[in-house]
């Protein structure tokens, strides 16, 4: 079993699962800039292209050196081959966007993408009532399967009492950083004992910002 991702991604798998060989991928690289999202990623769309054309190259040619028999593709559109099983893994089935012409050209183009895939898994629970609502509820796609919630946790004993609030936080710089302040100022207005995870799997750090705001850079 190979492991393959970038950034900091990589740098979680790579110590959840230090005995797995591990290939860097091509980033995507997205940044979010200003208030408006779809603005943003239409500007990126050259460089996302681009990567996963990188993508593709990178897993055609460890297919082809490591005789590789199934791939499964958290997200990551160029991670497939024809010479391998390959499975698409995302709840992004109907991307909703708030110009209505738009969302058609975006819905088009997604759907061509993971139909090139022989399956598609989608971590929630068949249904409307379920935690990814109407972003995985396209009736469109026929190679789609749902396969349950997903989750490390176990049920179990619990231990005694020693936060309020729990925040973990990931996803692009800078809005990764933008919503950290954002709850940070927050959490020193309330009466409430605040963990802080940051999500910053390259760094190592543990300290206090208020004696309420216990942070941990990373945590596994």
């Amino acid at each position: 079993m190979i492991i393959a991702s970038d950034g900091r991604a990589l740098e979680l798998l790579k110590k959840e699962f230090p005995d797995l060989k591990q290939l860097v991928l091509p980033s995507y690289n997205v940044r979010y800039w200003g208030n408006h999202m779809m603005l943003d990623i239409a500007a990126q769309l050259p460089k996302i292209i681009l990567a996963v054309y990188r993508e593709r190259q990178r897993v055609k040619r460890v297919v082809d050196e490591w005789k590789i028999d199934a791939i499964l593709s958290d997200n990551r559109y160029g991670c497939r081959s024809k010479k391998a099983l390959s499975i698409l893994m995302t709840h992004q089935l109907n991307i909703k966007i708030l110009f209505p012409l738009l969302e058609k050209i975006v819905g088009w183009v997604n759907r061509r993408m993971v139909e090139k895939f022989d399956e598609c898994w989608v971590p929630d629970e068949v249904g409307e009532d379920n935690l990814s609502g109407a972003l995985s509820q396209n009736k469109r796609l026929k190679k789609v399967k749902f396969i349950g919630i997903l989750s490390r946790m176990k049920p179990g004993k619990l231990p005694p009492k020693k936060y309020d609030c729990l925040v973990l936080l990931s996803g692009p710089e800078p809005q990764r950083s933008f919503l950290e302040k954002q709850i940070i100022s927050q959490a020193k207005k309330l009466p409430l004992q605040f963990l802080l995870v940051q999500g910053k799997t390259e760094r190592t750090g543990h300290f206090f910002i208020e004696k309420n705001i216990e942070v941990h850079a990373h945590l596994t």
